[in-house]
């Protein structure tokens, strides 16, 4: 899994309501989409697991970190 891209800009964040904000377009393999949702419990707070979080969380945070120091 990884971000493919990361932009800045305005976006309708609620009904009528516009903010800055970013859009990120994150691509997944199959294979880990069927692992996420075979890890997800819509009706659990605590689901899917921290670490299963985390693998999609951390490329998000590193390529939100690389924009925004002007590192890409």
């Amino acid at each position: 899994m990884k971000v493919d891209a990361c932009f800045n800009g305005e976006y309708q964040t609620k009904p009528e309501v516009y903010e800055a904000g970013w859009a990120i377009t994150f691509v997944m393999s199959e294979d880990e989409v069927t692992t996420l949702l075979a890890a997800y419990d819509p009706n659990s707070g605590t689901s899917p697991a921290a670490a299963v979080s985390r693998e999609i969380a951390r490329p998000i945070a590193e390529a939100l970190r690389q924009k925004v120091l002007g590192l890409v």
